[in-house]
């Protein structure tokens, strides 16, 4: 997750400020718009300053992650249950 922030702090300062995530964010092809880039920013920064911090990026990355497991576990769980049933 490290590497991920410093993927996105592109001045390295120890922060990722909107400007940086505006660039880096739609070299993931993931088509955003800006206002949808802006909205993403704003739902993952805690700071008051326009800025991400390491702990709040790092800290939204293991949540998806473990929510990705969660659903994966889960559809396997159903799978497996409709199988025996």
């Amino acid at each position: 997750m490290k590497k991920a922030f410093e993927y996105f702090d592109t001045n390295g300062d120890g922060k990722i400020q909107r400007k940086e995530f505006r660039e880096v964010l739609p070299s993931l092809n993931l088509n955003l718009t800006l206002t949808e880039i802006d909205e993403i920013f704003s739902m993952i920064s805690t700071q008051n300053d326009d800025t991400l911090s390491q702990e709040d990026f790092c800290n939204t990355l293991d949540n998806n992650i473990k929510n990705r497991r969660l659903n994966v576990a889960n559809e396997i769980e159903e799978s497996l249950f409709k199988k025996i049933s």
